[in-house]
């Protein structure tokens, strides 16, 4: 299985009322979401093709767990009120230097 660890870092900015909004990561936390609730099946998969056409159901009981035990590497920038302005500035930045 696919470690979560190998994903790219997930980043949000802390707000003024304490609320994270994500900066970087929103895409992949909505696909994971989707796929644990049965909504998207696995496809192309090159080193675990016996897993294509998978939904996170089908997956065997050890293997969803795993999947569940894993860890998103989330960091969270805070430290002073974070205007519009700033959010965006930061987004741009990191998908610049990410990809």
């Amino acid at each position: 299985m696919i470690p979560l660890n190998s994903f790219p870092f997930m980043f949000m900015a802390e707000c003024e009322d304490w609320r994270l909004e994500v900066i970087d990561g929103a895409q992949r936390m909505h696909t994971l979401n989707s796929f644990l609730k049965g909504e998207l099946v696995l496809s192309g998969l090159e080193e675990l093709n016996s897993l294509n056409g998978f939904t996170f159901d089908d997956l065997s009981a050890i293997r969803q767990r795993k999947f569940k035990n894993g860890s998103l590497r989330i960091i969270v920038i805070s430290g002073k009120q974070m205007k519009n302005s700033d959010l965006i500035y930061l987004k741009e930045l990191i998908q610049d230097t990410q990809y």
